[in-house]
């Protein structure tokens, strides 16, 4: 089901989909992740091809492998699979493709695991900069970019909305309900180190709050040479 696109010549690689199991502390909230990301994987092949594939599941046309060789840690899955996309390829989504792969067993260890993910999305921006002259820029913007700079905007976004709140009901609103949405995450980090079972209410407001809060750790690290290429598995 990986090489079936292949067929077409036009398809220089395939990206498959990643399902995570149902066990472990971090499986609710990186399942979620998966399926969305499966969902607009299939968007975007059906307007031309995907940005990007998972590490644990690609193909590529054996002529069109880069000779690629990484000497400060990238997302090399991203770089090798969307470099056929520069070569007027398409990047191809097979969703009957599947690799599995079990949760962190904690947060913790999510957190240390999307640290490092995003250390390597921060370390790959400029060898993708030549993306941006592709008429796909958008979905470039759409599914990386924006999510690389979520937590700077969602700075921007709660002080921004400190000033406002005097212009009126509607941002006093909007105050409010990141405070609450915060104050959640709060509860559920409370709740996750007293090894407590999570409800929805707090599960997911923490998963968002530690991912966005991990990406700034992930690209200081990376600023700091903490990281290296070779990828270690966090147990």
């Amino acid at each position: 089901k990986l090489v079936l696109p292949f067929v077409d010549p036009r398809v220089g690689a395939v990206a498959g989909e990643q399902i995570i199991s149902k066990e472990g502390g971090a499986a609710k909230g990186e399942g979620l992740y998966w399926r969305l990301e499966g969902k607009l994987k299939e968007a975007e092949s059906r307007l031309g091809s995907v940005i990007g594939a998972d590490g644990s599941m690609y193909s590529i046309r054996k002529e069109l492998y880069p000779n690629f060789r990484a000497k400060a840690i990238v997302m090399d899955d991203f770089i090798i699979s969307t470099s056929v996309i520069t070569r007027g390829y398409k990047l191809e989504y097979a969703p009957d493709a599947h690799s599995y792969e079990g949760a962190s067993k904690n947060m913790w260890i999510e957190f240390r695991r999307k640290a490092r993910i995003f250390a390597g999305s921060a370390g790959s921006i400029s060898l993708v900069l030549k993306l941006l002259l592709k008429p796909f820029v958008f979905k470039l913007i759409l599914h990386k970019f924006i999510r690389w700079f979520s937590p700077f905007l969602l700075i921007t976004l709660f002080i921004s909305n400190i000033f406002l709140i005097s212009y009126g009901l509607f941002y006093k609103a909007i105050l409010v309900a990141q405070c609450i949405f915060y104050g959640l995450s709060i509860v559920g980090l409370a709740i996750e180190l007293s090894g407590m079972p999570h409800s929805r209410l707090t599960y997911f407001p923490l998963y968002f709050t530690m991912t966005n809060v991990a990406e700034v750790y992930g690209l200081i690290g990376m600023i700091a040479g903490r990281y290296k290429p070779a990828w270690k598995k966090l147990r």
